[in-house]
């Protein structure tokens, strides 16, 4: 599945979104993945398209809808939707390389 859209967090760290309608936090120093979250078909059409933190990162904004990659004679969507995650800190804290844990 593509990734549709990353956006970066005040925290030095980044989410990913995509086809599979998955969006994931990242901490890119560690090189590790911090949380994933899956839409598991919730909704009709799971393609998360685009995404967006705030400027205090405890809001992460995603739109949900077609990404065209079948063309228009697949679109059964009834449109585009917009989605909010309030986000915990444990989930979009990097981790400390020496012990692996959250910093503070």
């Amino acid at each position: 599945y593509p990734v549709t859209g990353i956006a970066k967090h005040p925290f030095e760290t980044f989410a990913t979104v995509g086809g599979d309608g998955d969006f994931v936090f990242w901490d890119y120093k560690a090189r590790s993945r911090l949380k994933k979250c899956s839409l598991n078909g919730n909704i009709e059409n799971n393609t998360i398209t685009c995404c967006s933190f705030n400027t205090t990162g405890n809001l992460f904004a995603y739109a949900v809808g077609y990404d065209w990659s079948l063309g228009p004679k697949k679109d059964t969507s009834e449109g585009n939707c917009i989605y909010f995650h309030i986000c915990e800190e444990s989930e979009i804290q990097p981790k400390d390389k020496k012990t692996n844990r959250r910093r503070h």
